[in-house]
């Protein structure tokens, strides 16, 4: 049962992760700009664990940057 519920978190995470992606590189999230994860899960659908491990991922990438207690930020391109 566990196994299935990591599997699927995962996948949300993986398409949370796609789209966040998309929209950087679509420059419809520009270097600079915040992100917020409760707006991101509102805006999706979803809850807030597959936007954060969609975040840690993209952080690992280089896309975005995470301050604690500053935020969430689009790095530049």
């Amino acid at each position: 049962m566990l196994d299935a519920i990591t599997n699927h978190d995962l996948g949300r995470a993986g398409l949370v992760y796609r789209e966040i992606k998309r929209r950087i590189t679509d420059l419809q999230y520009q270097p600079g700009d915040r992100l917020s994860e409760a707006r991101l899960a509102e805006e999706l659908g979803i809850g807030r664990s597959p936007v954060r491990t969609a975040f840690a991922r993209l952080q690992g990438e280089g896309w975005i940057e995470i301050s604690p207690q500053s935020g969430t930020f689009v790095r530049g391109l």
